[in-house]
């Protein structure tokens, strides 16, 4: 006897920029921002034996800022350092999130190997 039909669309756009800059031949560093003032449009129809409802809503994004610095150890050897940063809504939760990465590259001929950590800070 009863049915539901539920019907929903989403669409968002997203801003955001970044920088690098090169201190000189060893030292690079960057910084990069993104989704500011990022919203989610959606829109829902519900169709049931009571009718059909619509609704629409607005769903914020939370913000990223990144900080990279790296150094060129040798020719073929970098190491790099990064700060992560997400905070913000997200549906109905507040987050802010951070993360810490270091990671290394190193180059031989043709191959590259790379190592890394990271470290994640969840303070809820």
């Amino acid at each position: 006897n009863g049915y539901t039909v539920d019907s929903t669309g989403a669409k968002a756009y997203g801003f955001g920029f970044g920088a690098r800059y090169k201190f000189d031949y060893d030292w690079t560093g960057g910084v990069q921002i993104s989704d500011v003032n990022t919203k989610l449009d959606v829109t829902e129809s519900i169709t049931d034996n009571l009718g059909t409802r619509n609704r629409q809503f607005k769903s914020a994004f939370p913000r990223r800022v990144t900080v990279e610095i790296a150094k060129r150890i040798s020719s073929n050897w970098i190491a790099a350092v990064q700060h992560d940063k997400f905070q913000g809504a997200y549906g109905g939760s507040m987050l802010d999130i951070q993360m810490i990465r270091a990671g290394t590259e190193y180059q031989s001929g043709a191959w590259r190997y790379r190592a890394g950590a990271l470290i994640v800070q969840d303070p809820q």
